[in-house]
């Protein structure tokens, strides 16, 4: 092959040049520059054009100046009586006698504005009024107050409350007992009792359906009359809050406790709107959108119109040129994606590619760097540089160092799919069992990742011998023991003898009274462990037989068992003294 490799050659760039004609009033911002301009003038902004080349933009600006509108002085009066004084809320002048004032301001137009004040003031007039109260039952309470005043005094009045009973409001609404009331008409009050609450009131909460909601808060229970109560019915994801029992619609409520109350929170399901996004190409050669589909009302919609090679996108059906937007749905919508052939240029592009040992990419089978030339579905030139890799795949080999010890297996096999990964496993015999590979890992399945062909060998080894060990007890209900079980040759079991509360271990079968116990296993072994009851008074011996462990002594042939509390036991566990 003698390939030569020559650089690309740009083609030669050209500035391009365009106008634009602008007349403002004051002053002018220019979209294309985001630049305000107040004078008259030709400004100049460079950008670049679809070939990459200068485009320079002028624009010819004309600002001419605001022209005021004549100044106009407007006029209005007031006509106004009042007794005794007046105070004319434009001016916040108070006037005595009758006449004509003038208050100048300016008017909408910015323009003087002159308001005329006729003023008729008379002589006051002495008037009376009547303030009338009564109760609603007058065996609840009483009223002080009542009686006729001249107007605009200012009385005191009370509402009384017998015992049993207490002030429940007046008749206009007011809720304090004592109040003052100033006299400008006749009134008539009326004062409203009612028996006292009882002393504690019981709230009984509840939802239409727990799946939909909870209530959060104060909780069912029995309260003091005049407690404050909170609430809040919170929906669960997918369901919303409908009312409370009693016709209230807020979620969160809070009033005073002063009678048995049953509430109930309504939920429901929450109910999903959903709106269709169309999108359409103008043509399916030229590009291609992404972004159509159902959307639940009031969500967020991502549109994308992506130009094939050789052409680019131009606008939407409505008119935005932006290629990728965002868009909030509230009905269904369809829009178009508008491509055109890009100006033909020759596109220059890289591509990396790994293929495996005996494929082909491109026609190409050896690593190595390639320029490969193409055409767009436009007509233009497509120039590639391709740099190719080639894996190679490795071999792996496993084996058993003593067949009859065991066998080995790939369980996967390296490829150029798997990036040359192996598993291998080894598999002990009857009697063996699995040591370690040749290169020393003891995992008896693995995976490799291989750099190089590889071969392993599998070591076994035969099992050690095992012996059981048995643990008895002369009465079950004395005590227990531990450690009995299988161990391998040569290794070191620890054996127990547990007792009951009320009973101490005596000794082993053996004689043995080690609690707990080493044992060196070399073959199997039965031992009983002996209980007996605790005494209740210890024999005298000698100090010199009493310690603080049970010991062995030999006397007339037979081996016997002293505690630490004198009692003296034969290996059997039968004692041979009695307690005194």
């Amino acid at each position: 092959l003698n390939l030569t490799i020559t650089e690309p050659v740009e083609p030669p760039c050209e500035t391009t040049y365009g106008s634009v004609e602008a007349t403002a009033e004051g002053s002018y911002t220019w979209s294309l520059s985001g630049e305000t301009y107040t004078e008259s003038g030709q400004y100049e902004f460079t950008t670049q054009n679809v070939a990459g080349c200068d485009s320079i933009v002028t624009l010819n600006l004309t600002i001419t100046q605001p022209v005021e509108p004549p100044c106009e002085t407007t006029y209005g009066s007031i006509e106004a009586t009042a007794e005794g004084s007046y105070t004319w809320t434009l001016s916040g002048e108070t006037y005595t006698e009758s006449g004509k004032y003038e208050f100048t301001t300016v008017n909408v137009a910015g323009c003087d504005s002159i308001v005329t004040l006729n003023l008729t003031i008379t002589e006051p007039v002495v008037e009376t009024f009547r303030l009338t109260l009564l109760v609603n039952d007058e065996a609840m309470g009483s009223v002080t107050g009542a009686g006729e005043y001249e107007r605009g005094t200012t009385i005191i009045v009370q509402a009384t409350a017998r015992d049993g009973f207490r002030f429940a409001g007046w008749s206009d609404g007011e809720r304090e007992a004592k109040r003052y009331v100033t006299l400008y008409q006749d009134v008539t009050l009326t004062a409203n009792f009612e028996p006292l609450p009882p002393t504690h009131c019981t709230l009984s909460l509840s939802v239409n359906d727990e799946q939909m909601g909870q209530i959060v808060g104060s909780s069912t229970g029995t309260y003091l009359a005049g407690n404050l109560i909170q609430l809040e019915a919170k929906p669960y994801d997918g369901y919303r809050f409908v009312r409370w029992s009693d016709g209230v619609t807020n979620a969160q409520r809070s009033f005073i406790l002063n009678s048995d109350l049953s509430l109930t929170a309504y939920f429901e399901k929450q109910p999903v709107t959903y709106c269709t996004v169309t999108l359409h190409v103008n043509d399916e050669q030229m590009g291609y959108v992404n972004g159509s589909g159902n959307y639940e009302r009031g969500s967020m919609a991502t549109i994308e119109a992506i130009a094939q090679s050789g052409y680019r996108f131009l606008s939407w059906s409505d008119g935005n040129t932006a290629a990728v937007r965002h868009l909030i749905v509230y009905s269904d919508l369809t829009l178009t994606a508008n491509f055109e052939p890009a100006p033909c240029t020759a596109v220059y592009n890289t591509d990396s590619q790994t293929i495996c040992e005996g494929d082909e990419y491109n026609g190409h089978t050896t690593a190595g760097v390639y320029v490969d030339h193409f055409t767009t579905a436009a007509g233009c030139d497509s120039i590639v540089t391709l740099t190719l890799s080639v894996n190679e795949v490795f071999e792996i080999a496993v084996v058993a160092d003593n067949s009859s010890h065991g066998t080995t297996a790939v369980v996967q096999a390296p490829s150029c799919d798997n990036f040359n990964t192996a598993i291998i496993s080894a598999t002990a015999n009857s009697g063996y069992r699995f040591v370690s590979w040749s290169d020393g890992n003891s995992e008896a399945m693995r995976t490799l990742s291989l750099s190089a062909d590889m071969r392993l060998v599998a070591r076994f080894e035969a099992l050690p011998p095992t012996f059981t060990i048995t643990l008895l007890v002369n009465d079950e209900t004395y005590g227990y023991t531990l450690g009995a079980g299988e161990y391998e040759k040569g290794t070191t079991a620890e054996v127990e003898a547990v007792p009951y509360e009320g009973y101490r271990f005596l000794s082993w079968t053996d004689g043995n009274a080690d609690n707990p116990r080493l044992l060196r296993v070399s073959s199997n072994l039965t031992l009983t462990a002996y209980f007996v009851e605790v005494s209740t008074a210890a024999e005298q011996l000698d100090s010199d037989l009493l310690s603080a462990t049970p010991q062995k002594v030999l006397r007339d042939g037979h081996v016997i068992i002293i505690m630490p509390d004198g009692s003296m036991y034969d290996v059997t566990g039968r004692r041979l003294n009695s307690d005194r």
